[in-house]
């Protein structure tokens, strides 16, 4: 019995040690997700419900950039690639090679998404990059 509450004591003591080693701007957590805010995708919609066990994951209202550090703004971060920039009110809808016409919908009017978008004039094609001309579609 002794040795049961002596494990779970030193158990309890490396979980403590852990959490006060996070870098700045993270917290740790026993069950992170596996879907943490990023510079290049800040608001994950699809996710899963995977438990990170003991992980040090970034604070309320900030993310996780390309240097592995978590900031409150991606402004400077350099992710969102050739002819794309950061924006911290971008559309819902941007225009795509799949759905090249921006919609009129309110919901995409309404809705401010931060991220990396393709600069005006460009496309994302399906492989993420912004581009001028969208490839042609197999026939």
């Amino acid at each position: 019995m002794a040795i049961k509450v002596l494990v779970i004591a030193v158990a309890h003591l490396v979980q403590n040690s852990n959490a006060q080693c996070c870098p700045p701007n993270e917290l740790f957590k026993e069950c992170g997700t596996a879907c943490e805010p990023s510079c290049k995708n800040p608001n994950p919609t699809v996710c899963t419900d995977q438990c990170i066990v003991n992980v040090c994951q970034c604070k309320e209202g900030f993310y996780r950039n390309s240097n592995n550090s978590c900031v409150d703004s991606c402004a400077a971060d350099s992710e969102c690639g050739e002819n794309a920039e950061y924006n911290e009110c971008g559309s819902a809808c941007a225009p795509s090679c799949s759905n090249p016409k921006t919609p009129r919908r309110p919901a995409c009017l309404d809705v401010c998404v931060k991220g990396c978008q393709c600069k005006s004039g460009f496309l994302r094609d399906s492989d993420g990059k912004c581009v001028t001309k969208c490839p042609k579609k197999p026939l």
